[in-house]
């Protein structure tokens, strides 16, 4: 029995130093091996509980996997596990952005109003933006003084907003002809002082499609 044990446990181990090697070389975007790349951190947790077992006779093999298994967890994730303090940047400017799905449905323009005052951000992108919501920023004497540059598309789910407290040199909206049920992308370059410039780009992607979504019994 100890040995069954010891023998699944190095598989095991090596299961998952193999996945891991997978992910780096061959990493995928669909099937199952994607669902692993996705929970790959905590693959390894199944080899916590296993660790007794390196007590037992003949365990040089588990012993060995289980060491590669914690110098690959520390070189692939070691470094997200540690926060270092950020290195000191005095002459580069600190910059607030809001991005907001403000909703298609949503028409409590107070709340909008006095959320967007209240933020202190220097760059709001707006989506879903809707021409209720439109007027209500127009007509806010607050909100135009915090932004005097403003970039007001309104629509439907496609409509855009962006917010700036910063000059805005150039701006534009792309469309994209190869896919005309794509919302459009509304970008901006603001001067943001020192001779610097930024580029904002507020886009709003489609949810994915399922293909399969048609076939489920799911109630409209």
């Amino acid at each position: 029995m100890e040995r069954l044990a010891v023998a699944a446990a190095t598989g095991s181990a090596l299961l998952v130093v193999t996945l891991s090697a997978l992910h780096l070389l061959a990493p995928q975007r669909s099937g199952i091996l994607a669902l692993t790349q996705i929970f790959a951190p905590y693959l390894f947790l199944v080899l916590v509980p296993l660790m007794p077992l390196v007590f037992c006779k003949q365990t040089r093999l588990l012993r060995f996997a289980l060491a590669m298994c914690i110098v690959v967890f520390g070189v692939r994730f070691g470094t997200n596990l540690v926060s270092w303090p950020p290195k000191a940047t005095p002459n580069v400017p600190h910059i607030s952005v809001l991005s907001w799905n403000t909703y298609v449905d949503n028409r409590d323009t107070a709340m909008l109003t006095n959320t967007l005052v209240d933020s202190a951000a220097g760059v709001v992108a707006l989506q879903e933006f809707t021409h209720t919501q439109s007027d209500a920023i127009h007509s806010d004497a607050e909100l135009n003084r915090l932004y005097p540059w403003q970039i007001l598309v309104p629509g439907g789910t496609d409509g855009m907003g962006l917010l700036s407290s910063y000059p805005i040199l150039e701006q534009g909206r792309l469309d994209n002809p190869n896919l005309p049920d794509a919302n459009p992308i509304l970008w901006a370059r603001l001067d943001v002082g020192g001779g610097r410039t930024l580029l904002v780009i507020n886009a709003h992607p489609r949810p994915g499609r399922i293909g399969f979504m048609g076939k489920l019994p799911v109630p409209n």
